[in-house]
């Protein structure tokens, strides 16, 4: 399609689904903003695209962290059945719509030599992955192959988690294609604009081995994927915390950990901190062993505490002593806000290879551990500590998947969107857990419920996909 033809669809598209449109009558105005870029170019789109994604990752983090229980409410009350709306609305007002237009003007866009921007493409379609890999974590089915054609069809029908997963797949793959391309080849390349990267292409394409991994880990078991070819994948991903994929802030413009918990503590407006559950795992109380990462990632916070305790929503006895405060690593004003590590991939090696190869295993549990400890700032002396505590399994013959694999993962991924996932694909079988414990009910979350807006928008086509918010997902069954 031709760009200008996009950018037209675009306008068109802010009813993309009934469901996205919650109170923005105003941007239905027919009327042309003189201040609004109608045709923007790539390095304008790029930056966007990215902060929006980061943005979508937060909204979604945010409730999966009281979910996964890595986060609680304060003020003694449970954490309700939630819809995250604000992230549905900006996965495909903002994300979705711009990346399809990006990725148009990449491919569509020459020179007059004929070249194109294969980058920035490939780009596109990496971020159209997490973006598509955040929507079904959440909501299961959603609008994909129909959705994005504005007034041609503003009621699209639901692709099945199964067709996305295999969108996302694709999306991947395509990626990777672009950057095999010489650079030589590309009409536009991106360079500062890529707030992530720096138009480092070789970390983009290892991000697109190791984001593979990762979904194809979420469904090897529905998808009949064998593990050798994930694994095969992770050998192609992320070397080292170099790698990390992540979206940075400035004191102008603040991390959303930041702006929305940490520093509403400073004005006493409390809304979630972190939870017992994360705590007790790191301070000793449920595995012997104080980590050294706690004090780095929750603060204490009241004068005179010396034992970490953290929130428990439905019942506070003695009451939180540390917290994400505006201190934290992942809560400060300049925070980087995470989106793939390179100790997640360790541990998604682990896991992949616990059945298949436990001294491959084993290594990349260490491994995880060591490279989420580094990332964060930990003594070298302090690391060396904790690996040879009785936290840590000394050997490939003690390792345990959930015990030690799992849990290292919780507590590295920590403010991940991909905690609740692991969770629900493990069945919450974590050591210590308990019950989800949402609005005094003994059961887990398993799901965002659709947003009111869609349900009332594109009823007949939402209305067979709606199921209840403690309803396994087609991938966790």
């Amino acid at each position: 399609m031709n760009s200008a033809k996009r950018i037209l669809g675009l306008i068109l598209s802010i009813a993309v689904l009934g469901g996205v449109m919650t109170g923005c009558k105003d941007l239905l105005d027919v009327n042309t903003d003189p201040t609004r870029v109608s045709d923007p170019p790539l390095h304008t789109l790029l930056p966007t695209v990215l902060n929006g994604t980061a943005s979508a990752h937060f909204s979604t983090a945010y409730y999966s962290s009281q979910a996964a229980h890595q986060m609680d409410h304060t003020g003694n009350t449970y954490f309700e059945e939630f819809s995250m709306s604000g992230a549905w609305t900006t996965i495909y007002l903002t994300n979705l719509n711009n990346l399809n237009v990006m990725v148009d003007k990449a491919l569509f866009d020459l020179d007059e030599t004929g070249r194109n921007s294969e980058y920035y493409a490939g780009i596109a379609k990496v971020l159209q992955a997490i973006n598509l890999g955040l929507l079904t974590s959440n909501w299961e089915d959603a609008p994909w192959t129909e959705a994005l054609q504005g007034g041609e069809n503003p009621k699209p029908r639901y692709d099945d988690q199964q067709t996305i997963y295999k969108e996302i797949f694709r999306l991947l793959n395509e990626a990777i294609e672009h950057f095999n391309t010489k650079a030589v080849d590309n009409y536009l390349l991106p360079g500062s604009d890529d707030i992530s990267y720096g138009g480092d292409i070789d970390k983009w394409k290892r991000l697109a081995y190791s984001l593979l991994a990762r979904y194809q880990l979420q469904v090897m078991r529905k998808m009949n994927i064998p593990a050798s070819e994930i694994l095969a994948n992770v050998d192609s991903g992320m070397t080292s915390n170099d790698d990390n994929f992540f979206v940075t802030y400035t004191e102008a413009r603040p991390n959303p950990w930041f702006t929305n918990v940490s520093q509403p503590r400073v004005t006493g407006n409390f809304s979630i901190s972190t939870a017992a559950y994360l705590v007790d795992l790191m301070n000793g109380d449920l595995r012997g062993t104080f980590d050294p990462r706690l004090p780095i990632i929750s603060p204490l916070y009241v004068a005179g505490a010396t034992e970490y305790r953290g929130e428990i929503s439905w019942k506070d006895t003695l009451g939180s002593t540390c917290a994400l405060t505006n201190e934290a690593w992942h809560a400060m004003n300049t925070s980087p806000l995470l989106i793939m590590t390179y100790s997640e991939l360790k541990f998604i090696e682990a896991e992949l290879a616990f059945n298949v190869d436990k001294a491959r295993a084993y290594q990349a549990y260490i491994d995880g551990i060591r490279a989420n400890m580094e990332m964060l700032g930990v003594e070298e002396a302090d690391i060396n500590d904790y690996l040879a505590s009785s936290a840590v399994a000394q050997s490939e013959a003690d390792l345990q998947l959930l015990d030690h694999v799992m849990v290292e993962k919780y507590i590295a991924n920590f403010l991940h969107p991909e905690v609740w996932t692991d969770m629900r694909r493990h069945d919450f079988k974590y050591p210590y857990f308990k019950k989800g414990l949402y609005h005094n009910r003994d059961a887990h979350a398993q799901r965002a419920l659709y947003p009111n807006t869609e349900k009332a928008r594109n009823e007949d086509n939402v209305k067979p996909h709606i199921r209840e918010f403690t309803e396994k997902m087609w991938r966790d069954l």
